[in-house]
């Protein structure tokens, strides 16, 4: 009788079955697990491929976002940088997954606090994934809010006003977050302190935040504007914003229960 051979998977495939189940792991949070996985798929599809296929690439931007998320940022930016220039040489220039692997490589350099590296790779991600998505897209909002939090922190304070406004006007519609972006530009004019345009904002704010039914954003839109109304000692009206903050919260709490 005859035994029967085990039939090894093409190689390409393994790459494709070990990938998936290494997405799976991270997206459950398991990057430790998933990382060995990824890394195994690169091989295989550096081997089938070639070192410059722009799937390879991929695979290597899914690996060092991998890395970012357990912190290892020098395993993550050098795979960024080599998927990057990968897809720079592969694709047209205005190709979508150079938006969004810059997005990500931004999003590795905020999360470890390089945000003067993070903002000129966020705001070309901006750039690039405008040509190919509305301007109310969800995806380009919070991609300006990422962009505009690394302007806030290396002082560009002019480029993150005008950001701002640009998304405001894109997100006024019944499914936009207007009040997140509302909030967002009156912190960034309490950062060059304009504090009467912050508090005039702050009020905006909490009017959408209060039509949107978005409580726990209130709730810390409240406590955003007692600060800035202390800061400008105004001691009363801050301690009522406080009061109406904790009644919110109270009221959240108790609906989870």
């Amino acid at each position: 009788m005859a035994v029967a051979t085990a039939v090894k998977p093409e190689p390409l495939f393994e790459a494709e079955t070990t990938e998936e189940r290494a997405m799976k792991l991270q997206s459950a949070g398991r990057a430790n697990l998933a990382e060995p996985l990824f890394k195994k798929a690169l091989e295989l599809k550096e081997k089938v491929l070639g070192a410059d296929d722009p799937r390879v690439a991929e695979t290597m931007g899914r690996l060092a976002t991998s890395y970012s998320s357990m912190r290892k940022y020098s395993e993550a930016k050098a795979n960024y940088t080599r998927a990057l220039s990968i897809m720079e040489k592969s694709y047209y220039a205005d190709h979508p997954s150079i938006g969004i692997i810059l997005e990500q490589y931004g999003d590795c350099l905020a999360q470890e606090g390089d945000y003067n590296a993070a903002e000129p790779l966020l705001a070309r991600a901006l750039t690039l994934r405008e040509k190919g998505l509305r301007g109310d897209h969800y995806e380009l909002l919070a991609l300006t809010r990422k962009l505009v939090e690394a302007q806030r922190h290396i002082s560009k304070f002019a480029e993150a006003e005008k950001a701002l406004k640009t998304s405001i006007k894109h997100a006024d519609s019944p499914w936009g977050p207007i009040e997140v972006f509302l909030s967002d530009l009156a912190l960034v004019y309490r950062d060059q302190g304009k504090n009467a345009e912050s508090g005039e904002t702050y009020k905006q704010a909490i009017d959408a935040y209060e039509k949107r039914g978005n409580y726990p954003g209130l709730v810390t839109c409240l406590k955003e504007y007692a600060s800035l109304l202390r800061a400008d000692k105004k001691e009363d009206e801050a301690k009522k914003l406080e009061t109406r903050a904790d009644i919110i919260q109270q009221t959240i709490d108790r609906r989870k229960k």
